[in-house]
């Protein structure tokens, strides 16, 4: 069982830390190539992952104790794997289909790994703590880079080139050295948007709601029970919060605040006699984030013309790629039969013709175009399932079962307006972590004892074995 944390911490900081160090590696060597190809790396470690994944499942399966959550991600792996030749008789690239089943396959096979290979609560809140350092690092990188670093420097370092050349971006898609949408309209100003150390500002933002959630419920779990601020999770659900408030996202907002809320009343349950201490809970938390919200707009910093090229695109919001979603969806055929790996979701924009639209904005209706209905219901299920197994935990081990599926929730329903879901750079560790979770807690009674979730135990360094069971 060593390995397999170790693995998990491993691939939680090469996510975090990964375009920081191709952009450093990439400066220290002139070369695109080297670049470029260690961008691969976190697929060479998840595709390792996944093989030993693979032959757990199988032993889990002949001896009849594979969840019927692996069993959906199974159906979801073979049918992918069937449309494979169909979609190199369909003459598409190599590439292409390697794209296409990388985004498909990516996050769930994280979700199987968490599942199959990392089975104890005590991984789980080893893992969480893990998830609390990277949010306190991408929180501080974010006020950082946002706040302090002039847009000048990015064109001084030639960052135009590594955006061309390394990671495929248009020119004309371009800002001062930064993507289009690094920036977007606020009270009438162009504002730039953080995104510390991250890809870009959503996967900074979709990163950071899991550690939000759960960082949230153990302070005030903490704070009720023991009369002590756990400083960690403090600092980890106030880095969060101002990560998420700085890329002025608006799902990760709408998210952010229901787990701003949600963590006293996980904390402490909602029973007759402590209500008033949980809505006193409920408000400071609801107060606090409001707090991090207006520092967030009023220290936006305001760019202008001659900050950025001239022929460049603003990102106006999310509307224009919604509606080109409803106008493609219209067109119900290519969702019920399928046609082909890589023909929607964003890595597809690599093939996109001039002009068309980079998948749906939607991972249920990518998942539905490429493999057809039954993949788009088939990921449906398994991120519904998934949640509904979280959120019915009780006891102790609620207070990290629970954040994680109104989290993993949450972005199940945002992904009806957001394609981040198959985004491995910005949700690949919530899926990891949400697969962890559901094999820690397996058997939990669905039934809660009369009161309340009960509170984790005080814990001092390692878990203690009490801790590792439900």
């Amino acid at each position: 069982m060593v390995a397999p944390v170790r693995w998990a911490h491993a691939v939680i900081w090469v996510l975090v830390l990964q375009n920081a160090v191709v952009i450093i590696m990439w400066k220290a060597t002139g070369s695109d190539d080297f670049a470029r190809n260690l961008l691969y790396a976190k697929e060479v470690i998840i595709v390792g992952g996944s093989i030993v994944a693979i032959l757990a499942a199988l032993r889990e399966a002949r001896a009849g104790r594979l969840p019927l959550v692996m069993w959906l991600v199974v159906a979801f792996g073979v049918l992918c794997a069937l449309w494979i030749p169909i979609s190199y008789v369909n003459h598409e690239g190599l590439e292409q289909i390697a794209r296409g089943l990388r985004s498909l396959m990516f996050p769930v096979l994280l979700l199987a790994i968490g599942t199959l290979l990392i089975k104890t609560l005590s991984a789980a809140y080893s893992l969480r703590t893990t998830l609390w350092w990277t949010a306190v690092l991408l929180g501080v990188t974010a006020v950082i880079e946002r706040s302090f670093i002039p847009l000048p420097f990015w064109l001084s370092i030639g960052l135009s080139h590594y955006w061309i050349q390394v990671r495929g971006q248009a020119a004309s898609m371009l800002n001062g050295g930064l993507p289009w949408n690094f920036y977007v309209p606020l009270f009438g100003s162009v504002v730039r948007r953080a995104f510390g150390i991250m890809t870009d500002p959503l996967g900074l933002s979709y990163y950071l709601l899991l550690p939000l959630g759960l960082a949230t419920a153990e302070v005030w779990r903490a704070r009720a029970t023991e009369g002590r601020w756990p400083w960690l999770a403090v600092a980890a659900a106030v880095a969060s919060a101002v990560g998420i408030a700085f890329s002025l996202s608006r799902v990760p907002i709408f998210i952010a605040a229901l787990l701003t809320v949600a963590g006293p009343i996980v904390a402490l349950g909602l029973t007759r006699d402590r209500w008033r201490q949980v809505a006193g809970y409920v408000a400071a938390s609801a107060v606090a984030f409001v707090i991090v919200l207006g520092v967030a707009a009023v220290t936006s910093p305001r760019v202008g013309p001659a900050d950025l090229a001239a022929q460049a695109p603003i990102d106006l919001g999310s509307e224009g790629s919604h509606q080109a979603t409803l106008a493609r969806a219209a067109d119900i055929r290519p969702l019920v039969l399928g046609q082909g790996l890589g023909t929607a979701g964003y890595l597809s924009s690599k093939y996109a013709s001039s002009g068309a639209t980079i998948g749906y904005e939607n991972p249920y209706l990518d998942a539905a175009a490429q493999v057809s209905l039954l993949g788009g219901l088939l990921l449906i299920a398994i991120v519904t399932l998934s949640s509904l197994e979280l959120l019915r935990v009780r006891g102790p081990s609620a207070i990290i079962a629970i954040p994680t599926g109104i989290t993993l929730g949450s972005l199940a329903l945002g992904g009806f307006v957001s394609g981040q879901l198959e985004v491995i750079t910005s949700l690949g560790v919530t899926w990891l972590f949400v697969g962890v979770v559901l094999a820690a807690t397996a058997d939990v009674p669905a039934e809660a004892p009369a009161g309340a979730l009960e509170p984790a135990p005080r814990r001092r360094g390692r878990a203690s074995p009490a801790q590792s069971r439900p």
